[in-house]
């Protein structure tokens, strides 16, 4: 299954953790790297969000 398909599609998204955490994390939380991380790898770098946006999004203040 493809990360897209385990984001949007309500996959298994924690097998995509390293075995060593044991599948303990947060849900939402491995949820919202995945979408930072897609919009960050963006080809045009004027669709990539600021350094700044992407720390609020992690921390949670954002999205």
């Amino acid at each position: 299954m493809m990360l897209f398909e385990l984001v949007h599609e309500g996959g298994d998204i924690l097998s995509l953790l390293d075995s060593r955490l044991n599948r303990e994390a947060n849900v939402e939380e491995v949820i919202r790297i995945c979408k930072v991380a897609y919009w960050c790898i963006q080809d045009e770098e004027e669709n990539r969000p600021s350094m700044s946006l992407v720390e609020q999004m992690l921390e949670g203040f954002w999205m």
